[in-house]
């Protein structure tokens, strides 16, 4: 059972990693056709000045001119380029400021559903069977370190989706006349079982040996897990009151 919740989270993340560097590839391929866009009208526009400038060898005969509305030219493309570049990152600043004060669409909000459904839950159960194999006779001291610290990689992950449910709740959440979201006692009761893993964590990181600066580091992620829990046993609170 353990090797399977495992396997399934192995193949989530293959697929997220291959979505991930697929947006990046387009964004790399945007990015590239922006260049060669800007080259061809420089060489364009370069060769134009040049014809210009070869169709009466008379009037414009002199070097001086010629280096001068060149370098003119260069200057000012070169600042054009500067302004639209500058102008394109403000644009998509105050279009991501506007998507932020928007609430999120339906869409979106299943995402946050199927992702506590199946990454969330399972994340915890896998916690939970870190925490058995934890606790085993045979466990190594590396093996018990490496469990430790993948609890907590899998708690932090419930507990990011956990808070996007909350802060949507409306949304998210069951109420008397609508059943297709998460029920709030399902809710309640995950964020129980990642209070008895914040438990284990605070029990045991006393036995894992790091040096101080690290020790500070692992004591700061477990103290970070408690604040959020904290927080969300009190929304929690206020939800079913």
């Amino acid at each position: 059972m353990f090797s399977s919740f495992k396997n399934t989270e192995l193949f989530r993340y293959f697929i997220r990693v291959d979505l991930n560097k697929n947006v990046d590839k387009i964004i790399k391929q945007n990015s590239s056709n922006f260049s060669l866009i800007a080259g061809s009208i420089f060489s364009g526009s370069f060769s134009i000045l040049g014809t210009y400038f070869g169709m009466d060898s008379a009037k414009y005969g002199q070097f001086g001119k010629i280096f001068f509305s060149t370098a003119l030219f260069t200057v000012l493309f070169i600042i054009g380029m500067i302004i639209f570049k500058t102008s394109q990152k403000l644009f998509c600043f105050f279009r991501n400021s506007l998507k932020k004060e928007k609430l999120p669409s339906k869409a979106k909000i299943k995402e946050f559903i199927d992702d506590f459904d199946h990454i969330a839950c399972d994340n915890i159960l896998i916690s939970q069977n870190f925490i058995k194999a934890y606790n085993d006779q045979n466990t190594s001291a590396n093996l018990k370190e490496f469990y430790l610290y993948e609890i907590i990689y899998y708690t932090k992950v419930s507990i990011s989706i956990i808070n996007k449910i909350l802060i949507y709740h409306d949304q998210c959440l069951n109420n008397q006349n609508l059943t297709n979201r998460i029920h709030p006692f399902r809710l309640q009761n995950s964020i129980k079982m990642l209070n008895e893993i914040y438990q284990f964590l605070d029990m045991n990181q006393q036995f894992i040996n790091l040096q101080p600066s690290m020790q500070s580091s692992l004591s700061f992620e477990i103290s970070e897990i408690e604040q959020q829990l904290k927080r969300f046993h009190k929304q929690c609170t206020e939800l079913t009151q």
